[in-house]
């Protein structure tokens, strides 16, 4: 999941597939050094490998944010999170489902 606090930057971001994100982010850290550009959060399962849902939050200061999911299955595998700041985040075998939560789970 990539949270991002400069509204150029996501525009660009949130044009990108899965498999560009990864491609691309090594050169997104290196272009934008000091952390204040965008955060990220980085799982990884291995396939077959049933992942628990997460509960994951957005900071505030971020103008958006956007999970990549690297499949092997075609499609662009991204999801733009919008205005709510907690969701849920399911992963399927081919594809990722994510879902707002209203309230702080107990």
């Amino acid at each position: 999941m990539v949270a991002v606090q400069d509204a150029k930057l996501f525009d660009q971001i949130i044009k990108l597939t899965a498999k560009q994100w990864y491609e691309q982010r090594e050169q997104m850290r290196r272009d934008f050094p000091s952390g204040t550009a965008f955060t990220e959060w980085d799982w990884e399962f291995v396939p077959g490998q049933a992942p628990p849902p997460m509960v994951v939050e957005v900071d505030g200061k971020a103008v958006g944010a956007v999970i990549f999911a690297n499949y092997r299955s075609p499609g662009d595998h991204r999801f733009r999170i919008g205005p709510q700041r907690r969701m849920r985040v399911d992963l399927g075998d081919d594809d990722l489902v994510v879902s707002p939560l209203d309230a702080p789970e107990e």
